[in-house]
């Protein structure tokens, strides 16, 4: 049996619709490439503020560490920074791809 709008591989009749928490229906798209027809920019805003929150919570974690690698009298950066410093860096990207996808 082909596989085409409508018709799943056990042969129900159905057009791939999900029930949306407002009680709306949007069609799964995936793999055609349409355009939901939610609006997810509110959610996409509210996830990019919880990320800026953690962003500042490791940048704060980070400068800790440095602090006291200085006052422990190191000369070059500590080994736990480099961790934070990534997983900030990580973050802030996730931030700039919600962002641009609003």
């Amino acid at each position: 049996m082909a596989i085409g709008r409508g018709n799943s591989i056990w042969g129900e009749n159905h057009d791939r619709r999900l029930a949306t928490p407002a009680g709306e229906q949007r069609t799964d798209d995936r793999y055609r490439g349409a355009v939901m027809s939610i609006d997810h920019s509110q959610r996409f805003e509210d996830l990019a503020e919880r990320l800026r929150s953690i962003s500042e919570e490791l940048t704060e974690l980070g400068i800790d560490a440095l602090r006291e690698a200085v006052d422990e009298g190191a000369t070059s950066r500590p080994p736990v920074e480099k961790p934070i410093a990534a997983a900030r860096r990580a973050v802030e990207k996730a931030i700039r791809v919600l962002d641009d996808a609003r």
